[in-house]
């Protein structure tokens, strides 16, 4: 009931900030605008530069220059103290706050960043008079763990950028920072004694702004990572990325590099094209996945257990256009989505021969893509199965091809939303997260398909689309 009452509250929000953001604001600032509205201004220094044979002209580089922070800092204090000017003097802001905070209480217990790993599903929740807190529980109905909340180690403090749960080994690797982006650097969890082992990777690189790329190997004795050289030009901070290879237990001297700009003799990677890593639960092979800025991505893969430092050989997927996380795999195949027509298609890639990408599915028009913006995957392997997140406006589905029989057929849903992440547990039991339009809910269900039975816990974010 508390959720049902907590979801009118919602929409009645949505109602009332869409009415501001179409109506109201437009005219308070005609209003204020009359009055000379004073914007601050920013001054300009001529600036211009060649990048890789590219001149970049920019007026305002001097705003990221370490000894300018004073004078940047005090005018984006000016732009919010206008903005604030502008929203304080807008009637009825008190009444969004107040429904806002009523419905914020009536959903507290509800879960997010839900994913299934091994018996396992982890995934974050508030917990009252506590905070947030990391959890997991063993299938739907387990018991509730509590793993971490604040993350502190020899009394400093630490933000988590980015967890990831061993295949088979109760260890986490989380990549840590301080005062945003300060000290980036990883460390091993164990979730059984519940405390940080003796291992600390740093600094570690920002692939993009989701953190580091890691991934470990199929026996979990090891983490691979990417790491750049230290700069203080903040455009230059991907750039130079090289992946490495860290025991579990050794000390970070002995990490090797295997896979980077001058590294493999082979391989010609220009400095602005970034690594990143990738392992599988059901296969034996690496993939790294190199984001080439304005050409197209492209990948290479080994098996795991020819890793020799620079000499580690890479094969290249031959003819295939990476498209961010859209792959998973299977024994020596890669599951992938990449460029065809009308938008993409779906292949299969031999990662042992690097041959050119086998055609496996061709979406239909209206399709729109295999990863979304945050970069969840929309393509799962099992031993014997392969699910595809079909990313249709307004009726998402989900395709299951049988990698025995290759009979293609689709998972019934009957909630209508935008599906943005899937995994698998153990199990083989199924487990999706969602999106529907301004709800937060915590919803397991049963799908029924062909005789058998998919349990599957529908995590569901608030997604607020205001003014659209």
């Amino acid at each position: 009931m508390k959720k049902i009452i907590a979801l009118k509250i919602i929409m009645k929000i949505i109602f009332f900030i869409t009415v501001v953001l179409q109506f109201l604001l437009p005219v308070t600032i005609f209003c204020q605008s009359n009055a000379q509205l004073k914007y601050p201004v920013a001054r300009k220094e001529p600036f211009d530069t060649i990048i890789y044979g590219k001149k970049i002209s920019d007026e305002y580089f001097w705003m990221s220059r370490k000894e300018n922070e004073k004078e940047v800092t005090a005018f984006s204090r000016e732009q919010g103290q206008l903005a604030h000017s502008i929203l304080d003097s807008i009637i009825g802001t008190e009444i969004i706050l107040k429904e806002w905070d009523q419905a914020m209480n009536a959903i507290k217990d509800e879960i997010w960043n839900g994913r299934a790993v091994g018996d396992y599903i982890y995934y974050n929740r508030e917990i009252a008079g506590e905070g947030i807190w990391f959890c997991r529980r063993k299938g739907i109905a387990g018991a509730e763990e509590k793993i971490m909340s604040n993350v502190q180690i020899n009394g400093q403090q630490y933000s988590v950028r980015k967890r990831l749960i061993a295949y088979k080994k109760p260890l986490m690797a989380l990549m840590l920072t301080q005062r945003g982006e300060a000290n980036p650097q990883i460390r091993i969890y164990d979730l059984e004694r519940k405390l940080f082992l003796t291992d600390s990777i740093a600094p570690v690189m920002f692939n993009d702004w989701r953190g580091v790329s890691m991934a470990w190997l199929p026996g979990d004795e090891a983490l691979l990572y990417t790491q750049a050289p230290s700069t203080n030009k903040q455009g230059e901070i991907y750039y130079n990325g090289k992946i490495k290879i860290h025991r579990i237990g050794k000390n970070l001297e002995s990490d090797e590099v295997v896979f980077g700009i001058n590294e493999n003799p082979a391989i010609k990677l220009q400095p602005h094209e970034t690594p990143y890593i990738y392992s599988f639960k059901h296969s034996p092979y690496l993939i790294a996945r190199v984001r080439a800025g304005d050409d197209d991505n492209y990948a290479f893969a080994v098996h795991y257990s020819k890793l020799n430092g620079k000499n580690t050989p890479w094969k290249r997927l031959n003819n295939y256009v990476n498209l961010g996380n859209a792959f998973d795999a299977n024994g020596r195949f890669l599951y992938a989505a990449t460029k065809g027509s009308p938008q993409f298609r779906f292949v299969k890639i031999n990662m042992e021969t690097g041959q050119s990408p086998e055609f496996l599915w061709k979406p239909s028009d209206g399709i729109i893509a295999g990863t979304d913006y945050k970069f969840s995957s929309g393509i799962i392997v099992g031993k014997n199965v392969v699910y595809i997140l079909i990313r249709k406006i307004g009726d998402m589905q989900i395709m299951k091809i049988d990698l025995k029989t290759n009979v293609v057929s689709l998972l019934p849903i009957d909630k209508k939303g935008s599906i943005s992440e899937l995994s698998l547990s153990e199990t083989m039991t199924f487990y999706l997260q969602a999106f529907l339009p301004y709800v937060i809910l915590d919803i397991c269900f049963i799908l029924s398909h062909q005789k058998k039975l998919y349990r599957c816990l529908l995590l569901i974010r608030c997604l607020m689309q205001v003014g659209a």
